[in-house]
């Protein structure tokens, strides 16, 4: 059995063991999942209700939850802050960022979604408005994420590239995915 270094010293032996309880390696991590939401040319855009965020316009999203893959949290988020339905048309952008404390280091995943419906069911602790913008609105809001404005606009002016939902047929898509 060929042994797997940890960078700690330690030493593990077949996935299990890698994988088992000896073995902490999400402490100080966290995934995150955004959703570039289109309905006809314009993007979906939540305004935060909390925290250091709040005021400010971004794309909908939040934590992926530990029994999910990250395209059923996209599309729960999406749903939970503004009761909009999506279908997942792809995964188009990956955002990895070391916090400045050192103490977390954080992957975020963007997914290209559509969606047919305008009406909102806000929820009101993590979003205080929510509408669909054009690029020229866009443009015009002052308190926009500079991630969210950047996919935002790139996806109205057909500018991302996605790499689409594959399956492999010894997995099950309910807790294995693919994008390719």
């Amino acid at each position: 059995m060929k042994k797997l270094e940890n960078g700690g010293g330690g030493k593990f032996g077949d996935t299990d063991e890698f994988y088992g309880s000896g073995c902490n390696y999400q402490t100080g991590y966290s995934l995150g999942v955004g959703a570039v939401v289109l309905n006809e040319a314009r993007v979906l855009l939540v305004k935060r209700a909390s925290g250091v965020k709040s005021g400010w316009w971004a794309i909908p999203g939040g934590y992926v939850e530990s029994n999910e893959t990250i395209d059923q949290a996209v599309r729960r988020e999406v749903y939970e802050e503004t009761g909009v339905r999506a279908d997942v048309n792809g995964l188009v952008a990956v955002r990895n960022r070391i916090h400045e404390s050192g103490n977390d280091n954080s992957a975020y995943f963007i997914f290209l979604m559509t969606t047919r419906e305008t009406t909102f069911r806000l929820a009101p602790e993590e979003v205080s408005d929510a509408g669909f913008f054009s690029v020229d609105e866009i443009n015009e809001l002052h308190m926009l994420l500079p991630l969210c404005k950047r996919v935002a606009v790139d996806a109205l002016k057909g500018g991302l590239k996605s790499l689409q939902l594959r399956t492999l047929p010894e997995y099950s898509p309910e807790n294995y995915i693919l994008y390719l």
